[in-house]
């Protein structure tokens, strides 16, 4: 699963759907279609336990994963009241015990260019990291625009940053820290 076009390949019963930057969640029939502040989505959307209140941080999510849980039917008592759909759970890859990375770049047409990097493994006997990171260039962009003034649309820059540390506090402790980052310019 590259992509959210793929995951809804192998999950039935999920579909996803774009409005603008933001990214609408169906389970089993059920979303919710309110993407502004006030809105309260209908599937609930967790990056490594922490809940999305945005559709818009799920595309930033889809990069550098172990894997991607589809929970179907009402999720309440777990993930609370945004979860009458169901949950999709974002999990991140965990630092490798040994030396390990890649860069991925891609080329398309309308001067579509992509960026992907990941370095990871241990940093001393206790701690190891992964940083990953991503870039996104849409070009020029591919739907015109017929509004005078206004720009075409998908275009524009996103970029997302992933640092994962991995820690054994003592014998009987481990703790695991990640910090995120994502930036988005352009009528998209």
């Amino acid at each position: 699963v590259a992509n959210m076009e793929s995951l809804q390949a192998v999950a039935p019963g999920v579909q996803f759907g774009q409005s603008g930057a933001n990214t609408i969640v169906t389970v089993r029939g059920v979303s919710g279609r309110d993407t502004s502040e006030i809105g309260d989505p209908a599937v609930a959307i967790n990056m490594d336990g922490i809940f999305l209140q945005r559709p818009a941080g799920m595309n930033a999510a889809f990069f550098d994963l172990d894997r991607i849980e589809v929970l179907r039917g009402p999720q309440g008592t777990l993930y609370g009241r945004n979860a009458t759909g169901g949950a999709v759970n974002f999990i991140s890859a965990k630092p490798t015990d040994e030396l390990a990375g890649y860069v991925k770049a891609g080329y398309a047409g309308y001067d579509h260019a992509s960026l992907e990097g990941v370095i990871s493994g241990p940093i001393s006997e206790r701690i190891s990291a992964r940083l990953a990171a991503n870039f996104l260039d849409a070009g020029e962009g591919w739907i015109e625009n017929l509004q005078p003034g206004e720009k075409d649309l998908m275009m524009g820059q996103k970029s997302n940053l992933r640092l994962v540390v991995d820690m054994d506090v003592t014998d009987n402790l481990a703790a695991t820290f990640t910090y995120g980052q994502s930036s988005m310019t352009g009528p998209w």
